[in-house]
């Protein structure tokens, strides 16, 4: 008595069959939270590549023109939005220490700081820490798009 034994075999489609599968025919409609939004109308620009912008500031290697089309802007809302889009906001002191306007706007917030006696220098009890702080830098706009400020805050 001689037993065969072979491996127990899986089924598989065939190379043509797999291009046939079930596609859901069910209608795709957007989140109920969102249907107050209207998104379709911007539409992207073909080319999504950094080296093809035309940004030029160092820490701004997406320029918002590289993922928006403002063809159905108003010359007006065209100017802001440019000139939005071209200002470099440094996140790190290291950043904001290596441009002039914004060392500039920094000592001017120093100064402000010592002619408004916003504190007092003191010397620090044993065994306590100092409190760090962080700068936040915001660029702040006029009405028509121009530079008004460089805000360096605490």
């Amino acid at each position: 008595m001689s037993f065969q034994t072979s491996a127990p075999s899986t089924p598989t489609l065939p190379q043509d069959d797999v291009s046939q599968l079930r596609r859901s025919a069910r209608t795709k409609h957007p989140p109920y939270y969102l249907q107050q939004y209207y998104y379709g109308n911007i539409a992207q620009v073909t080319s999504a590549d950094p080296s093809s912008s035309n940004c030029s500031i160092p820490g701004t290697p997406y320029s918002l023109f590289s993922f928006l089309s403002t063809s159905k802007l108003s010359l007006q809302h065209r100017a802001l939005t440019s000139s939005v889009s071209l200002v470099f906001e440094p996140k790190t002191y290291k950043q904001a220490s290596s441009i002039p306007h914004w060392q500039q706007a920094m000592t001017n917030e120093i100064i402000a700081l010592e002619q408004n006696h916003t504190w007092d220098l003191v010397l620090l009890p044993y065994n306590k820490s100092v409190i760090g702080c962080k700068w936040v830098y915001k660029v702040k706009f006029q009405v028509d798009g121009k530079v008004e400020r460089y805000k360096p805050d605490w």
